[in-house]
């Protein structure tokens, strides 16, 4: 915290996909529009992020980071350095104030407060898979579920299950539309 609170030219550059960085961040980080981890290699070549400054790279818990160090110092990066343990371990801190949100995890908890503790707040879209947070009743069956906004914006998707959504779907005339 003091090495983020001190370096004025100091980039932080997270490293995960946009649905995952969307949960949370760290304060000021530069968080790529990117859907696969492969593609933060082309974000980084046509970024404007200076070379010459220190760059720490944050991450969940550790693979990504060590798989793009080499590929970020051939693009020039002279001062790359990682977050010790990433995220989860900066978490297991006892100051982990300079990070906004929750931290996407990889399993049934979706994601993590600063507590390690599993989110209340959301869960996995049952259409797309993608962290969700909108609570709705399910067009078809009355259920409650919780849908990402991608999804709710579809009215087929305004359920609890892709069978709902499908037959949703079959009674709204949209047919081949459905997206499985």
């Amino acid at each position: 915290n003091e090495w983020l609170r001190a370096k004025k030219s100091l980039t932080v550059l997270d490293t995960r996909n946009w649905y995952e960085s969307k949960l949370g961040t760290f304060k000021g980080a530069v968080a790529p529009p990117i859907q696969n981890f492969t593609e933060l290699k082309q974000f980084l070549a046509n970024s404007e992020i200076p070379r010459d400054k220190p760059l720490l790279m944050v991450f969940t818990g550790g693979i990504r980071c060590e798989k793009a160090l080499p590929e970020v110092r051939r693009l020039g990066f002279e001062q790359v350095y990682q977050l010790d343990g990433g995220i989860l371990n900066y978490f297991a801190s006892k100051d982990s104030a300079e990070f906004e949100g929750e931290c996407f995890v990889f399993d049934h908890r979706v994601a993590v407060g600063h507590d390690l503790a599993p989110s209340s707040r959301y869960r996995l879209c049952p259409h797309c898979g993608n962290p969700a947070e909108a609570v709705v009743s399910c067009g078809r069956c009355g259920s409650s579920a919780v849908v990402c906004n991608d999804c709710l914006a579809r009215p087929e998707r305004v359920s609890c299950s892709k069978n709902c959504a499908h037959h949703l779907a079959r009674q709204e005339g949209l047919g081949n539309n459905v997206q499985r």
